[in-house]
């Protein structure tokens, strides 16, 4: 489902209902999950098929609680990160998604994504780099090439992680008020923009902006 969808959508709403799990709920489940998370690594290191996970989210912060998380628990000797930075022009002359194809898992390997093709894509279509039909062309090819990765015996792991607004007015306050925000602005072709970082476990800087109106 794209979060942006009609299906999206109803996914992201279901993630506002403020469910959670208590700190006693946590704690007790905590050591078998990991103890679980840790085997399950290593039987897909025999597993004859690659294993790709995807992390993006409008949550910048969650998505790297996420890579350090999955680093502390799992064995992060086989759980490479990879992290673009924003197409420039070489990339564009390029074939669509060559620097997927340059780091994907083989056999029996691990491989994450963080942000990865849908982050790009929206960051496009915010900044008016796609219109709305070169929008939905892009997703389309998205999801063929997921597909195909699939097809071909891929196990495609994808995590979406939401911040809702509610949520992200009370950071940006609390920041504000410690002087500190997980952003800054930026001007491009006279526009600000608003300029996210994400530094990855194996020191790749992550980033994405949007315009501020």
């Amino acid at each position: 489902q794209r979060p942006g969808g009609v299906g999206g959508q109803r996914v992201l709403e279901a993630a506002e209902r403020g469910q959670k799990v208590s700190k006693q709920e946590y704690e007790q489940a905590l050591p078998a999950l990991r103890v679980d998370l840790l085997n399950a690594q290593y039987d897909l290191r025999e597993a004859p098929f690659p294993t790709l996970i995807l992390v993006a989210g409008d949550d910048r912060i969650g998505c790297n609680e996420v890579l350090h998380v999955l680093h502390e628990w799992m064995d992060s000797r086989y759980l490479p990160v990879h992290a673009f930075r924003p197409a420039g022009e070489d990339v564009r002359a390029r074939p669509a998604f060559w620097r997927y194809w340059w780091v994907l898992p083989g056999r029996g390997e691990v491989g994450v994504y963080l942000g990865g093709m849908p982050i790009e894509a929206v960051t496009e279509r915010m900044l008016g780099e796609l219109d709305e039909a070169g929008f939905e062309r892009r997703l389309h090819r998205i999801e063929r090439f997921e597909a195909t990765l699939v097809d071909e015996g891929a196990l495609l792991v994808k995590l979406w992680i939401h911040l809702p607004k509610k949520e992200h007015r009370r950071r940006t306050r609390k920041g504000k008020k410690r002087g500190k925000v997980d952003w800054r602005v930026d001007e491009r072709d006279g526009r600000k923009l608003q300029v996210f970082f994400v530094v990855a476990p194996d020191g790749l800087c992550y980033y994405f902006h949007q315009p501020i109106e």
